[in-house]
């Protein structure tokens, strides 16, 4: 099959933090051990987050409660994706690039909050075909259905769309569905590996290491 889409996690691959990860940066917010939040950050309630169930001021209320902060830092969490949290440009570049000759799609586990955040603040929303939220769709990764939407909002078979997620258990999620995927480990990594299925697939690698020289 010819791959004709990707389809891109956000949180540790597009959208990042100095610290390298949310657990970490969370935990300088607060001021906090990172082994006190820990527990919190993927626990049942961070999923019903996800699912749309909480939005995520009542997230934020709900993690000063677990980790016994003073109510006065709620502020810092607050600001917390607005100030601490940020888009990696050259990862949006190549997006872009991509976005010349594949469909897109960003499938992203978070509460319904994120879309307003997307369009209005980082304003990458061009960067996408389709933008499905787990808050908004009721799917959470790595939950076969949300894989099978992606699919079904690109109008791709499995084979013909590629995955990229930093959390290995999306990643098996999606391959057990029958995408192409790649274990975000890096840009270089990525970038490599997504020219390997242009190959393997007799796809646009030409076109695509064009945009990548221009």
């Amino acid at each position: 099959m010819t791959i004709k889409a990707i389809i891109w996690d956000l949180e540790g691959v597009i959208l990042c933090t100095k610290e390298g990860s949310v657990p970490a940066a969370l935990a300088r917010v607060l001021e906090l051990p990172e082994e006190s939040i820990q527990p919190v950050i993927g626990d049942e309630f961070d999923r019903r987050v996800n699912l749309g169930e909480f939005t995520q001021d009542e997230y934020w209320d709900y993690i000063i409660e677990k980790t016994g902060r003073p109510k006065t830092y709620k502020q810092k969490l607050e600001k917390f994706l607005l100030q601490d949290m940020f888009i990696d440009q050259d990862i949006l570049a190549d997006i872009h690039r991509y976005h010349k000759y594949l469909k897109t799609c960003l499938l992203s586990n978070f509460s319904s909050d994120l879309r307003a955040l997307i369009e209005d603040h980082w304003g990458i929303d061009h960067a996408f075909d389709k933008i499905l939220i787990s808050g908004e769709i009721g799917l959470v990764k790595p939950q076969p259905e949300a894989f099978r939407l992606a699919l079904e909002a690109l109008g791709c078979h499995p084979g013909e769309a590629v995955f990229v997620d930093d959390r290995l258990e999306n990643v098996e999620g999606a391959r057990a569905v029958g995408l192409q995927t790649i274990h975000y480990q890096g840009r270089s990594d990525m970038n490599k590996r997504i020219m390997g299925f242009m190959d393997q697939h007799q796809n646009c690698r030409q076109q695509i290491q064009t945009a990548f020289t221009e």
